[in-house]
């Protein structure tokens, strides 16, 4: 790929796919096998990317990935194991900077696996708002290019991601590019919302339901009443009431309540005594 359209870079940065075989895949449908219910799209990393770390390489990529699948029916996922993807992407010096950037194999005919290959020499950086840096290339939009390459596009019109030239105001899939993903893949998947769960409980709500703070109040109040009757007469005490003291004290949650109806607690203890 190389940059243009006005970019602050001269145009010498390409994309190093042979014209061989983006003429081969102009004149054909390249692509993997469409599923109905979504294409899956598997990537593994082999190399480290110099300046970042393995995981924001790993992001950049999936980013890259992510913008495909925004507008066509693939899903994206990344596998730890490089046998068992679709796209191996390998880091290495092509021809130094600013050069070729990268270059991808397409899935014409029966295919496996596909490679690609990132230059180590770029001076790249991760940029998601407007040109990137001067002197710097933004390696999402790159890897967008070339995993529009490994779905089977060849190159496209300029002002489009698929454009042979990088453009540092070119960053994610344009009119051309999404009719071609679309014809192979069919638009995007609609992801269901997750399904509401209930809230987990919580400290205050080891269960059940908090007390109703007017039956605290309540309980606060009959408290000197009940401890008074209770040694005065304990051998009087209603059914009834024992009832109701045994349901207040199994519905309390909250630690408050909890150690207000501490004084309770003794209370049941003297009368399931009696």
């Amino acid at each position: 790929m190389a940059p243009g359209w006005g970019t602050e870079m001269s145009d010498e940065l390409i994309c190093a796919v042979p014209e061989s075989i983006i003429l081969a895949a102009s004149a054909r449908v390249c692509q993997w096998p469409k599923k109905p219910n979504g294409t899956p799209v598997t990537v593994s990393i082999l190399d480290s990317m110099p300046g970042f770390s393995d995981e924001e390489f790993k992001a950049a990529v999936m980013r890259g990935l992510s913008s495909l699948a925004e507008v066509c029916g693939i899903l994206p996922q990344y596998v730890d194991t490089a046998r068992s993807a679709m796209v191996v992407i390998a880091v290495g010096r092509i021809d130094g900077p600013s050069g070729t950037l990268a270059w991808s194999e397409l899935p014409c005919g029966p295919v496996g696996q596909l490679n690609q290959k990132y230059d180590s020499s770029e001076r790249w950086v991760v940029h998601f708002n407007g040109p990137p840096p001067s002197g710097k290339i933004d390696i999402v939009r790159v890897i967008a290019h070339e995993l529009g390459h490994a779905l089977g596009l060849a190159h496209g019109p300029s002002g489009n991601l698929m454009a042979p030239t990088y453009s540092s105001f070119i960053s994610r899939p344009q009119s051309w590019d999404i009719s071609q993903l679309r014809e192979r893949y069919g638009p995007p998947i609609a992801v269901s919302p997750p399904i509401p769960q209930p809230p987990a409980p919580t400290p205050s709500q080891p269960g059940g339901p908090i007390m109703p703070k007017g039956i605290l109040f309540l309980l606060r109040l009959l408290l000197p009443y009940l401890e008074a009757y209770v040694k005065q007469s304990p051998s009087k005490i209603d059914d009834l009431v024992l009832e109701i003291l045994k349901g207040l004290l199994a519905k309390a949650s909250t630690v408050e309540e909890q150690s207000q109806l501490g004084a309770l607690q003794e209370i049941k203890e003297k009368l399931l005594r009696e």
